[in-house]
């Protein structure tokens, strides 16, 4: 959601390229919820901004980055326990769905999880835009 929703703003010079800590390892599990976040960023007028899998995080995708940009603190962690940390990071503090509280049981749930998990996303990277 993050690429998409910051690739829409066509900042000049500017591009997002998002990756999964661990995607590849959990691209089966996490299948459905992909498609979750398609259709929203689809109702958000942001298809031609979306991609048609997860591209699994590397080092070398990290140190090419000017500012690294992670969903939550856990998943910050998560990454910088699995590949050498880098610096200028910003951390958004949007839950991922497995730390939804309450937790996300009903097509309803997950789906009204998602349409605030992409508000969540916008106004941050809004207000990260805004601090850049």
């Amino acid at each position: 959601m993050a690429e998409a929703y910051f690739n829409s703003l066509n900042i000049k010079d500017a591009t997002g390229i998002s990756s999964g800590t661990v995607a590849k390892l959990h691209s089966q599990v996490n299948k459905d919820n992909f498609k979750i976040t398609q259709t929203v960023l689809e109702e958000h007028g942001l298809k031609k901004y979306t991609k048609p899998d997860w591209d699994q995080l590397t080092q070398e995708r990290l140190d090419s980055g000017d500012i690294t940009v992670y969903l939550s603190k856990s998943v910050k962690d998560e990454c910088d326990s699995l590949f050498k940390p880098v610096h200028n990071t910003f951390v958004l503090n949007v839950p991922d769905f497995d730390e939804a509280i309450p937790k996300i049981e009903t097509d309803e749930d997950i789906n009204d999880y998602a349409e605030n998990t992409f508000t969540l996303v916008a106004s941050s990277i809004d207000e990260l835009v805004h601090i850049l």
